[in-house]
């Protein structure tokens, strides 16, 4: 049976998600284990997000010019690097190093494989949504096998839950060495990086709309980190038991991968402006004493279901217009970006929280961040017809 990019790309996503949140799920505790503190734990995982800032883009050039294979071949050696300084050392500072490392391994991936099919699918002006949308939900589910599986095993086997890891992890390099194949007219790029970068510009002169896209990327992480930093502090505001997280944190696996069954393709302003509707209405409920804790989820559920579709559309529309010579570059840019909008949005939460109650800054932010999205798209919907929906 021949093996074609997609295929392999796809089996690839479920080793390396499953390899990833298997120990991600309990991460806290194994850390606090090797005596790690709170504080020293946000120190560490700052190298994460420091790593991939300075390295996302760089590694995005570098996928454009030469081997997008070979990128990511090289990412994997990172991540297997980072796992095995987790799974050998409890120094502080040699852990700081292995998050370091799991930064520039994911840093080194953005823009590779997933950019390599999209420049195959573009070039024989095949639909790509089909494609985002499977890779998508794949990785959710992918996840959730993952979590589940981390849970199980670290009461069996403890740290040495990160040898199962590694194993799913050096699956993955053979596996995506010997399957999956580099277009054939992928030799050395003459443009240097300079020019290519130059070039990278002009695009994004030349297609506002690029800009726009990025930008509205970007402030959707704004609800992204008060949603996926503060969700459980917010059912425990509402006295919601945390005996039920893990089965929360499943929801939200199968809310996201329902909004990725979307057709996107029929949303337009009349849409956009009912799902904004019905998405503030919903947001500005959530301070209703009144609504019991069931209600309360469902609701909850319906803002994380609809913030995910605008994404999503996000993400299309970004895919439809890039040029594939800078498909990597692009692709790594705009994740750089949204994570320094991350970034700043924590800066920001951290000062908040002084003033505001949780569910006061959920909603503040999530109202915030609905709204400037919601301008970006009219704007893009009236004066970019061109995108293709």
């Amino acid at each position: 049976m021949k093996i074609t990019n997609k295929k392999s790309y796809y089996f690839n996503i479920f080793l390396v998600t499953v390899a990833i949140t298997i120990p991600h799920s309990i991460l806290t505790i194994i850390l606090l284990g090797k005596g790690i503190t709170l504080s020293q734990i946000a120190f560490i995982q700052s190298m994460y997000s420091l790593a991939i800032i300075l390295f996302e883009f760089p590694s995005g050039v570098l996928s454009d010019l030469t081997s997008r294979k070979k990128i990511y071949l090289l990412s994997l050696l990172f991540q297997i690097i980072g796992f095995s300084f987790i799974l050998y050392f409890s120094n502080f500072y040699l852990l700081c190093a292995a998050w370091f490392l799991y930064g520039i391994s994911t840093a080194l991936d953005s823009g590779t494989l997933d950019s390599e099919i999209l420049v195959e699918l573009k070039s024989k002006n095949e639909d790509i949504m089909d494609f985002m949308k499977n890779s998508e939900q794949l990785r959710l589910v992918s996840a959730i096998i993952g979590a589940g599986s981390g849970f199980y095993l670290y009461n069996k086997i403890d740290i040495n839950i990160y040898y199962v890891s590694l194993g799913f992890l050096l699956t993955s390099l053979i596996w995506v060495y010997t399957t999956f194949k580099s277009d054939k007219s992928e030799k050395k790029r003459e443009t240097g990086i300079k020019k290519h970068i130059k070039e990278l510009l002009l695009e994004i002169r030349e297609k506002p709309q690029i800009k726009y896209l990025i930008v509205g990327k970007g402030i959707f992480q704004i609800f992204v980190q008060v949603h996926f930093q503060f969700w459980q502090g917010i059912f425990l505001y509402k006295n919601i038991s945390k005996e039920y997280f893990y089965l929360f944190y499943l929801v939200f696996q199968f809310v996201t991968i329902f909004s990725y069954k979307t057709n996107i393709k029929k949303v337009d302003i009349k849409k956009m402006l009912f799902l904004y509707g019905v998405c503030l209405v919903t947001i500005l409920s959530l301070k209703t004493e009144a609504i019991n804790n069931v209600v309360f989820l469902t609701m909850y559920f319906a803002i994380v279901f609809m913030m995910f579709i605008v994404s999503y559309i996000y993400d299309y529309w970004f895919n439809i217009v890039i040029d594939i010579d800078r498909i990597s570059s692009l692709t790594s840019l705009m994740s750089t970006i949204s994570r320094v909008f991350s970034f700043a949005t924590l800066l920001i939460l951290g000062i908040e929280l002084k003033y505001f109650s949780i569910i006061n800054i959920f909603i503040i932010n999530t109202v915030l961040s609905l709204t400037l999205v919601l301008i970006i798209f009219i704007k893009l919907y009236l004066n970019y017809s061109k995108v293709k929906k």
